[in-house]
């Protein structure tokens, strides 16, 4: 119950701010959070250490890494995942020492080698901790829709990106019986629908604009930003204000 109410304080704050998509909010303020730590008290821990050697950071995580780290912390950070990879791949020359070798093995080899250096780029210490603890987010989001009325109807009156319109009804489908999914999915369903009808409405609107029979007209502040809210909806990407 304790670790229910440390979740659900956020959730309440983000549905009660006026961001487009309250998930988009808690996932910006977890990021932010898992970049300070990566830099700051995980650098004492041996099991996180392990985890980011394996795992590496993405191509997005890097730049925020780079940012926000003094020279020193995250230069030990990356001398580490340096050591632990460059003793890993140093196996991968063992055909070399087989004598006659044949070319299967060679290429079978450079598989393995390949398959393994993909991996650790395809991965991200940072994104993969952060999905996690938003699946016990949006649990505990339709935990707060079922036990909670004025939850409900707050959520109600949210809209979302896309990505996590979808978390939201695979977590619906996980966590509801057949009779409460069928409201859940309904009102999000017609509501989310609404909000992609509008964006259309908006970003059609835009695109006039730049007819020169519009030349001189000026777009209403919903039709101007559309462009940067349907980027939002589609991508999950926020540019800032």
């Amino acid at each position: 119950m304790l670790k229910q109410k440390i979740y659900t304080i956020p959730i309440n704050e983000a549905f009660d701010s006026d961001f487009a998509c309250p998930f988009c909010h808690i996932s910006e303020k977890l990021d932010k959070e898992e970049v300070e730590y990566t830099l700051g008290a995980a650098m004492m821990e041996p099991d996180f250490r392990i985890i980011t050697n394996e795992k590496g950071f993405c191509k997005q995580h890097m730049p925020k890494l780079i940012g926000e780290a003094k020279a020193l912390p995250l230069s030990l950070v990356m001398q580490s995942q340096s050591e632990h990879w460059n003793r890993r791949l140093a196996k991968y020359d063992s055909w070399e020492k087989k004598k006659p070798f044949r070319k299967s093995t060679l290429k079978e080899t450079a598989k393995k080698c390949s398959d393994s250096v993909q991996g650790f780029l395809s991965s991200c210490a940072i994104c993969e901790k952060i999905n996690r603890t938003m699946d016990v987010f949006f649990d505990n989001t339709i935990y707060l829709w079922k036990t909670e009325p004025s939850f409900k109807e707050k959520f109600h009156k949210k809209q979302f990106c896309l990505e996590h319109f979808a978390k939201l009804v695979d977590s619906g489908i996980d966590n509801l019986g057949e009779k409460d999914f069928e409201e859940f999915y309904t009102k999000l369903y017609k509501s989310q629908m609404s909000l992609l009808d509008s964006l259309y409405e908006d970003i059609s609107e835009f695109t006039k604009m730049f007819d020169h029979r519009n030349s001189g007209k000026k777009p209403t502040p919903k039709v101007q930003s559309a462009l940067k809210r349907i980027i939002h909806i589609y991508s999950g990407f926020k540019q800032s204000d």
